[in-house]
């Protein structure tokens, strides 16, 4: 069952593409980035400007395949589909090729090539089965393609792209999967990438497929060997729970799951200052109680608008609590970080310390992660919004003017006069969730969190140093200075020295461990109390069962009464008829023979012996009738 699960899961994965109406929804609806390829020209070797601050980079897309052709062939060979019109308009692209400024392929991330591509052709075979093999073909149509596209001159000096190369990695790529001609349109455009200058890595190419084929893959390989770990035999029905409980009527189980004793020290401070409802604190409790051990799933289902985005911050909450718990374990921060002996190089003379962080501090992360990037993004903006918290930022503000920019990315515009100038500001309270998952969104981070010159991490941490950031600005005529500026983030968030803020450290250690003295205090109190409480439930219980048997016994009092009564006759008249047998016993012998006539057996002695026996044997039929002693 669990294999043609993922079976069918992989089939799924290799056969969503990623999809474009139009080249520019490729570059977030921006026509000014798409070059035309149709003319028979490449727009790179011109000496197209890139924008400022920015490297121009060219991604040429390898052909598509229009999706209403495709679906007509897939509902042919499996049926028609409710959602079959979905993507009806849409295409999805074969390959990417990444090149730099003069067309030269990347070093590294330079090919993608789309899943669905490969398997449209197996599927319509019905062949499915083969899909799962996609992690270990990938490697081998890029390497493939590499050599195609990779090519040097006679002095090993790179070659850059034109179209006839363009082209000839097209029509392998549709040979090699056996793509029918009417469902492939040829290569007609190229998106025009900028990418910040001072990145430290070049730009990606797009990912056309579902980032779960690799880790399905995996999943299949550990099936076949019976290895599937805990939480994905859970996920796939292979280990049942043991029970399962209703806690809509099994109000034990209820009472249990909120228990204080279970319930986080920390709480999402809600605007309103509203707690959980009843179930979602159930939900939380259970969440962090289950998965403890780092392993497992659990499911908290809902319709939309029940509360299961709140619920997931008062998890959020308390696992920044157990990170600060680990850190304050610390008298000295520094002894955190062990030192790796590696460095990263940073420009042509720098370079960066890389540091090992204590094992006691990993684990803490949250990622939110959904085949619904919308989903995922209103969940990491949510989270550090202003508005999503009880408090003002005068009371909770950490590192909020660069919460704000990484909060909206856009709301700034950079140009070769001068710094960024905001245009429509974020209201953030601080730096805890980013918006990531594509290549767009990780590079506005990095962009906005570590590289802007006004507001970026990498600026403020200089400051915190002690290097200089005073930026001077010069008349582009004269050369000469004309301003010298601090980086508003510099002013904004003041950073410490080293020495105050190993001093603020302390004083926010101390804090933090007092709060959580009173709160497990008061935790531990309530937790007291409902055991009190549920003691007092219990003896309550006990005490009326107990009275129900008492008053069970009072109502059957009169009828054993009125037995005893009863039997009291029945003894007193087996008393006197024993009585009465016994004195008849002691009258007879009075008139026993004497020694010679037992010796001689008379006549006498006959008699008086066959008188005796029935007597013998009345007193004992009345001696049963007597009560036990």
């Amino acid at each position: 069952m669990a294999a043609g699960m993922l079976a069918a899961w992989t089939a799924l994965e290799a056969l969503s593409p990623q999809t474009y109406r139009r080249p520019e929804d490729l570059a977030s609806g921006d026509r000014s980035c798409v070059a035309d390829l149709s003319r028979g020209q490449v727009p790179w070797g011109k000496g197209e400007r890139s924008r400022p601050k920015r490297q121009l980079y060219y991604q040429v897309i390898l052909g598509a395949i229009p999706m209403d052709r495709a679906t007509e062939d897939l509902v042919k060979a499996f049926g028609a589909d409710e959602e079959r019109s979905t993507r009806q308009r849409e295409k999805a692209a074969i390959g990417a090729v990444l090149v730099d400024k003069n067309g030269v392929l990347l070093e590294d991330n330079s090919i993608s090539v789309s899943s669905f591509a490969w398997a449209l052709p197996l599927a319509l075979k019905l062949k499915l089965g083969a899909l799962g093999a996609w992690p270990r073909i990938e490697p081998r149509i890029i390497g493939a393609l590499e050599n195609i596209l990779r090519r040097t001159d006679d002095a090993g000096n790179p070659v850059p792209l034109d179209l006839a190369t363009i082209d000839q990695a097209h029509r392998w790529l549709v040979a090699q999967f056996g793509l029918p001609a009417v469902l492939v349109e040829p290569p007609s455009f190229a998106l025009r990438v900028f990418h910040y200058f001072k990145a430290r890595n070049p730009p990606e190419v797009s990912l056309l497929n579902s980032f779960f084929m690799g880790d399905l893959s995996k999943a299949v390989d550990l099936c076949a060997k019976g290895e599937l770990p805990g939480g994905l035999r859970q996920y796939l029905g292979m280990d049942a729970p043991s029970r399962t409980i209703d806690l809509f009527s099994d109000t034990d189980a209820l009472e249990a799951a909120v228990a204080p004793a279970r319930t986080p020290a920390a709480r999402w401070p809600s605007p309103g200052g509203h707690p959980l409802v009843l179930l979602q604190q159930a939900a939380v409790n259970l969440a962090r109680s289950a998965l403890a051990d780092g392993g497992g799933v659990i499911a908290v289902n809902g319709p939309p608008g029940t509360g299961k985005t709140t619920l997931l911050r008062d998890i959020v909450a308390a696992t920044v609590l157990d990170r600060a718990m680990a850190m304050a374990s610390f008298d000295d921060p520094a002894k955190a970080f062990t030192p790796s002996g590696e460095r990263q190089a940073f420009g042509p003379k720098a370079f960066f310390h890389l540091y090992v962080l204590d094992p006691s501090l990993k684990g803490h992360e949250m990622l939110v992660a959904s085949s619904n990037n919308k989903a995922v993004e209103n969940v990491s903006r949510e989270l550090p919004a202003a508005k999503a918290v009880g408090r003002s930022t005068d009371d909770i503000s950490y590192f909020k003017s660069i919460s704000d920019l990484v909060y909206s990315p856009r709301a700034s515009t950079e140009d070769d006069d001068g710094p960024a100038v905001p245009m429509e500001p974020a209201d953030t309270w601080g730096l805890i969730a980013a918006v990531l998952g594509n290549a767009r969104n990780r590079a506005a981070f990095q962009q906005s969190f570590w590289w802007h010159e006004d507001w970026g991490f990498r600026t403020y941490l200089k400051a915190a140093k002690g290097d200089p950031v005073v930026q001077e600005i010069k008349d582009p005529e004269t050369g000469k200075i004309i301003e010298r500026r601090t980086p508003p983030v510099v002013l904004a968030e003041q950073p410490p020295s080293p020495a105050f803020a190993l001093r603020n450290w302390y004083k926010a250690r101390d804090r933090l461990l007092t709060l959580k003295q009173t709160v497990d205090g008061r935790l531990a109190a309530l937790e007291a109390v409902r055991i009190l409480c549920v003691r007092l439930a219990e003896t309550r219980k006990a005490i009326a069962r107990d009275e129900a048997e008492l008053a069970q016994t009072r109502s059957r009092r009169p009828d054993l009464e009125a037995d005893r009564a009863n039997r009291q006759i029945d003894v007193e008249n087996a008393a006197r008829v024993h009585g009465e047998r016994s004195a008849a016993i002691a009258a007879h012998r009075t008139e026993r023979p004497v020694f010679f006539s037992r010796l001689f057996r008379t006549a006498r002695w006959a008699a008086w012996t066959s008188t005796q026996a029935p007597l013998v044997a009345a007193q004992a039929q009345a001696r049963t009738a007597l009560p036990a002693r």
